[in-house]
Formats: structure tokens, sequence, C-alpha cells
């Protein structure tokens, strides 16, 4: 995670997502992408996908000659897009002790899908909804622009829950969609690169 915080040049931006991603780190490491195992094949936790989108977002902001505000922005929410993946499922066997109870009781009065295959319960509508979940977290934690990386977290989802976040109006929504869409898909990259 120090390496991906150290492409965030803005030191606002960059002490905010360090104090998101430090309270929540453990679903960096623990956490699945897909929590039914048929999705993001390259990606073996969220911090792979994190490197994944990210080293796809620079790519296209490189592209677009992006300045650096909108950079950091874009990197920022590439970074925490998916925390609130953190409420969508629930794995017993990894979860830490202090978050077990708040998710198994959450769990318990919602109808969940057992994945047999990963192991983890994961309820749907809700992962429908981690975007929002994501931004929500964001929220909680303000720091200078969380503003605008919570836009584009809202947005991020937009090709696959039409119904639930946003449509992308403007050229940093598309780069965050299109980081997410590229970061999730089959796409081989050199780890060096990551």
């Amino acid at each position: 995670m120090k390496a991906l915080l150290s492409k965030i040049k803005n030191d606002d931006i960059r002490k905010g997502v360090q104090t998101i991603t430090d309270k929540y780190s453990f679903i960096y490491d623990y956490y699945l992408c897909s929590f039914s195992g048929r999705y993001h094949a390259q990606e073996p936790n969220l911090l792979a996908h994190v490197k994944r989108c990210v080293y796809f977002a620079n790519h296209l902001l490189d592209e677009f000659d992006a300045s650096d505000l909108d950079r950091d922005v874009v990197i920022a929410a590439c970074i925490l897009h998916d925390i609130g993946k953190l409420f969508c499922a629930w794995n017993p066997q990894i979860t830490p002790i202090h978050h077990k109870n708040i998710v198994k009781s959450l769990f318990n009065e919602l109808h969940v899908q057992y994945h047999k295959n990963t192991g983890w319960f994961q309820h749907q509508d809700l992962q429908q909804a981690h975007p929002l979940l994501s931004s929500l977290i964001v929220s909680v934690h303000p720091f200078k622009y969380s503003r605008d990386v919570q836009d584009l977290i809202e947005v991020h989802m937009s090709h696959w829950a039409k119904k639930i976040c946003r449509q992308p109006d403007n050229l940093l929504h598309y780069i965050m969609c299109s980081a997410d869409y590229l970061a999730s898909r089959d796409i081989k990259i050199d780890k060096e690169l990551l």
C-alpha cells in the first residue's frame, strides 16, 4: 500500500487516503475481488485489484495529459473504490474478530448467498451497492478533495450496476470506470510494472 500511496503527490489527499487504508487495512489483504470466484482471475485479493486499477488509470491519465490534481484524485479513488465491499461479504475464517460481530448480525438479518468454492457469504444487493458504501466510508473520514474522490467512486460500477450507480458524465468518470473494468479483465501485466 505504501507504494500506491506514494503515487499521490498532494499531501492532503495522500494523508486522507492513508487514514482510511490504515483503519481498514485488512480488507486489502483478505477480501476477494470476486466473492463468487467467477471474475478477477488475475487478482488474488483486493490489493492486487487496486494495483491493477491504478496501473490502468495511470496509463489513461497519461494519454489524456491529466493535471497533477486530477491524477491524485483518480489514484485515490482507485485505492478506495472497493472498500465498501467490507459490508457486502463475510468469510468467518478470515474476518478479524473485531469486525465479526458487526457483519454476522447484519448477515443474520439479510438474505445471503454462500459460495462453496471460495468460502464467502455474499449479499448480492449490497454487492451492487458497494460503490455507495465505499463513498460513505470516505465521507466519514473527510479530507481535502474527498468529495471529488467520492464522486469517482460512486460511478465506478456504472457499467455493471446501472440501476444503482450514477452514469459517468465527464472524462475522469470514464477513466475511473475504464481502469476498474480493465483491472477486472484477464489481462496479463508484468508484476514489475505494478
